[in-house]
Order: C-alpha cells, then sequence, then structure tokens
C-alpha cells in the first residue's frame, strides 16, 4: 500500500497545505498565506461599496423591542390597579 501511495499521491502531504480565506468583495488584495503575518499594510477597502453593503445588510430589527414594551405595559397595569387600591383604601378581596 505504501508503494501505492507513494507512486500515486499527486503532491507530498504536509508539504503543500491549502489555505482558504473567504472575504468580502469590498476587501481587495487578499489572499491566505501561512508565511506572512504582517500583511495588512497592503491590503485595499473600496469604502463606497463597503457602506452600501453595510446598509443593505444592517437593517435595524425593532419588533422585539415593541414586544417588551407591550409585555412590560401589560405586567404594569395590573400592578398599578392594585397599587392605586391600597392607597385609596379600597377593601381588596373577591367581587372588589
Amino acid at each position: 500500500m505504501l508503494a501505492i501511495v507513494r507512486e500515486d499521491a499527486p503532491w507530498l502531504w504536509g508539504y503543500h497545505p491549502i489555505e482558504y480565506g473567504l472575504y468580502h468583495e469590498w476587501f481587495k488584495n487578499a489572499k491566505p498565506t501561512g508565511f506572512v503575518s504582517n500583511t495588512l499594510k497592503y491590503k485595499r477597502v473600496d469604502p463606497v461599496l463597503r457602506q452600501e453593503r453595510q446598509k443593505e445588510w444592517n437593517q435595524p430589527i425593532t419588533w422585539p423591542l415593541w414586544v417588551a414594551l407591550v409585555l412590560f405595559i401589560a405586567a404594569t397595569i395590573p400592578a398599578a390597579v392594585v397599587i392605586y387600591k391600597r392607597e385609596r383604601g379600597v377593601p381588596q378581596g373577591p367581587g372588589n
């Protein structure tokens, strides 16, 4: 088996590592490399395209805030009624 693998292997394992990189379309001059880590000064950013994409992707989701506000108000009303009745001296109990 070892002889077959040595004969048919298209590259040396561990000698030619594969690296992947996923980048946005507005991020230019980007290539994955395992040798150099100081390539940030060579990167280019297209600020107009980046801002357009940010506006497109980062739409605020406000419905959870409104649901929380409604729930807070709905929970506060019974407590306010009880406090109001206590302050006014209205008797508490069934039927009142």
